[in-house]
């Protein structure tokens, strides 16, 4: 039931899988040219087909009610976007950065474990195929990794004790 092409949701896909595998990689967001050089694509190309995915995403029009609220009892003036709010900006960004911070304190093959598992929804066994290892390796080394954020997440003061 979606208008857009099939192909600009499968490169859509691409895209997002891309933009999660270097994330898991480099522990931070890639920039434009590393996108690009991934997807063996030029940065203008890359820009071309995110532009033409960003006009395919439609919002509702018959969410609004005629006396200016939403459906749901919000001021239809109220950002729709909690991202568009200075302080959620402000904290999405160092949680961001947090996030970032305890990915790098991976080794690299639990960033990768984490990345495929978490970023891109692989299941353990497929996992395991694409590093060459068992299913019960790929499971010890996401736990091990596991234990490490939540080990720095307490230390830096993210969580409760």
């Amino acid at each position: 039931m979606d208008w857009a092409p099939r192909s600009l949701r499968r490169r859509e896909r691409e895209i997002q899988s891309n933009f999660a595998r270097l994330c898991g990689e480099h522990g931070r967001e890639p920039t434009e040219s590393e996108e690009a050089g991934a997807l063996g694509v030029a940065v203008e190309i890359l820009r071309s087909a995110k532009g033409q995915i960003s006009n395919a995403h439609v919002a509702s029009l018959e969410s609004r009610v005629r006396d200016g609220r939403y459906g749901d009892g919000r001021d239809a003036l109220e950002p729709s976007d909690p991202a568009d709010e200075p302080l959620e900006a402000c904290i999405a960004r160092e949680t961001s950065l947090a996030l970032q911070a305890m990915l790098r304190s991976l080794d690299e093959r639990e960033r990768t474990v984490t990345a495929l598992s978490f970023a891109e929804g692989l299941t353990l066994a497929e996992i395991g195929a694409r590093l060459g290892v068992t299913e019960s390796r790929v499971c010890q080394i996401r736990a091990s990794a596991i234990r490490r954020l939540r080990a720095y997440a307490r230390a830096q003061g993210l969580v409760p004790a």
